[in-house]
């Protein structure tokens, strides 16, 4: 049995969930799964609780101090700081390492690994 869910239905879906995703967070969400399927990676099965226990949304920082990518990329805390987030490496690394959602210019979701 199947169900099609629009992007009301998507974020009617985590209301029990509200602190794993901002509202924008939620769109950029439904539409890479949307994306998905349309490429035949055929159906996905909407799960609140498997897509918060396998997606993070935050901001660049929480990953740069989560992962340690400054020593991954052999490059000083300073170094990084003193980039521009869209000059960093950072990105570059996160998608080497796993899936990448843009939200906004100072926000992703990554699929955790």
């Amino acid at each position: 049995m199947k169900q099609t869910i629009n992007f009301s239905q998507f974020v009617d879906g985590f209301s029990n969930r509200k602190d794993n995703f901002s509202y924008s967070g939620l769109k950029a969400l439904f539409n890479y799964f949307e994306e998905l399927e349309e490429s035949g990676c055929g159906e996905i099965e909407f799960d609140p609780i498997a897509i918060c226990c396998e997606f993070t949304e935050a901001d660049y920082n929480y990953f740069i101090d989560t992962y340690d990518i400054h020593t991954q990329l052999d490059l000083s805390v300073e170094e990084l700081d003193e980039m521009d987030e869209d000059e960093t490496p950072v990105l570059d690394w996160l998608r080497e390492q796993t899936q990448v959602i843009i939200v906004d210019e100072n926000t992703i979701i990554i699929q955790d690994f």
